[in-house]
């Protein structure tokens, strides 16, 4: 059956809202799992930086050998990681063997966020 002259098949209005709304309702979970991503994605380069930082500040202790001995304190980075603080605590384990402890400490979400990293070293 033919359709009357001049008449064209089309959209409706409902089918046009209908498919809208699928697609809203498809787009809404995805854009929330992208911006999750992306959160995920800044803590993880947070805490890899954290790491780093007190990875470089252990071999910094290192390299002072026993200048560094017994020293504990802390303090902020200097640029551009100057929102990273970090502190150093050594204990005696043994005569001749003490624990140093490296705490990085960076903000997160209204709160604060932790990396430790511990090694023993002798001392004279």
């Amino acid at each position: 059956m033919r359709g009357l002259p001049g008449s064209e098949r089309a959209f409706t209005i409902p089918e046009v809202l209908v498919a809208v709304l699928v697609l809203v309702a498809a787009l809404v979970p995805l854009t929330a799992l992208l911006v999750e991503a992306r959160t995920a994605q800044l803590k993880n380069e947070r805490y890899v930086t954290a790491l780093f930082l007190a990875q470089a500040k252990l071999e910094e202790l290192k390299q002072a050998g026993c200048d560094a001995a017994g020293a504990n304190g802390g303090a902020f980075f200097p640029e551009p990681y100057q929102d990273y603080r970090y502190t150093v605590k050594t204990e005696e384990l043994e005569p001749g063997v003490e624990r140093v402890v490296v705490k990085v400490r960076f903000a997160w979400r209204g709160g604060e966020k932790d990396v430790v990293l511990t090694t023993a070293r002798g001392v004279p």
